[in-house]
């Protein structure tokens, strides 16, 4: 769990059921609750920032 800016939370490894229940279970309301997932095009530049496969060599 992290938080992030506008006072959200972040919860990572568990699905969106699971996360109600367990703030149910503590008496803790949720007002929303979604899932989110990366684009491709994210997923993409996360794997491959910094990575360079070809490069040009001035001369």
């Amino acid at each position: 769990v992290g938080a992030v800016p506008g006072g959200v939370l972040m919860v990572t490894g568990l699905d969106v059921a699971a996360i109600g229940d367990a703030a149910a279970a503590q008496g803790i309301p949720l007002y929303e609750v979604r899932s989110q997932s990366a684009s491709l095009e994210e997923a993409y530049m996360e794997l491959t920032t910094g990575r360079t496969d070809f490069g040009v060599v001035a001369s």
